[in-house]
């Protein structure tokens, strides 16, 4: 595939993927390796980019008091502009920066995955992760359409399932071609409105699909084994753990348990795995960016 490169070749990667996969217990535990990884270390950082009311604290405080004191927002312009900023901002001081999309391909999420190098997908849904997938695509085309006002086209999107400008739950209210149009442009009318510079300086390009990832929970019976081989020490069967594989990319594998009323043993070493990865992939481009400045630019 042809891999897309920011500039200065930095890594800004999207986690995204349908409500409910475990991307913020996913994230948290991506996050606790890099920050330990010698390769890695302090270059990386979180940016909670889904105003959802979660982040770090929520992972590692307990879940009882997280129920009663989280809140949820929404995607007000004050918080894109602060979501865009930061990832434009930490990208020229990190050289990885991860980026929690939230579950649905909204106009919002096009503008932050514009500002993303690469994409992860974490589905507890298989059709979904083609749908994300193809959402990075054709991200190029729908960057476009949005700064282009090509209401047609978002339409087609829509319809194609690139995009959830209208939310799935929604689209019964909306039978007709004409009533999709009317509705997405009066959706576009307002992103515009109030993200004026954000829209003019969305960036068009395609996003690398990093890794394509399964989730599932355990059952009941299967938790229960889990807990009886950790009480006799025991390793845990393949079955019962993650797995990936990072032989060529996208990577593919299966999260399996992202709960965080669980602990992580069901799937930390499959995310050692893609820090590994993720840490290799960033010195790659990194020494790219060296043999460049080394070789000089052509003179005008």
């Amino acid at each position: 595939m042809n891999e897309f490169k920011f500039p200065d070749h930095k890594t800004v990667i999207a986690v995204g993927g349908p409500p409910h996969s475990g991307k913020s217990v996913f994230l948290a535990e991506l996050y606790r390796q890099m920050l330990a990884n010698p390769q890695i270390g302090s270059r990386v950082f979180l940016q909670r980019t889904c105003p959802d009311g979660e982040g770090m604290w929520s992972a590692e405080a307990d879940q009882d008091l997280v129920k009663k004191i989280r809140v949820k927002g929404d995607f007000s312009p004050e918080a894109m502009n602060f979501f865009l900023a930061s990832i434009d901002g930490l990208r020229r001081s990190k050289d990885i920066v991860l980026a929690d999309l939230g579950g649905m391909i909204s106009l919002e999420n096009v503008l932050i995955m514009a500002h993303c190098s690469d994409l992860i997908i974490l589905s507890s849904k298989e059709g979904k992760t083609r749908q994300w997938a193809g959402f990075a695509e054709h991200l190029e085309e729908i960057a476009q359409a949005i700064k282009q006002r090509d209401i047609g086209a978002l339409v087609e999107f829509q319809k194609q399932g690139l995009v959830d400008i209208i939310p799935p739950t929604k689209l019964e209210q909306f039978p007709t071609d004409e009533a999709l149009q009317t509705e997405i442009g009066r959706r576009l009318k307002i992103l515009h409105g109030n993200l004026p510079e954000a829209v003019a300086q969305l960036p068009e390009h395609k996003v690398n699909v990093t890794a394509e990832l399964g989730s599932r929970l355990l059952t009941t019976e299967e938790r229960a084994e889990v807990d009886g081989h950790l009480s006799r020490e025991e390793a845990l069967p393949e079955s019962l753990t993650s797995r990936v594989e990072t032989d060529e990319l996208p990577w593919q594998g299966e999260m399996v348990d992202l709960d965080r009323d669980r602990g992580s043993e069901t799937y930390s070493g499959a995310i050692s795995k893609i820090s590994e990865g993720l840490a290799h992939l960033n010195q790659e481009r990194l020494a790219e960016l060296q043999m460049e400045r080394e070789g000089g630019l052509p003179k005008s």
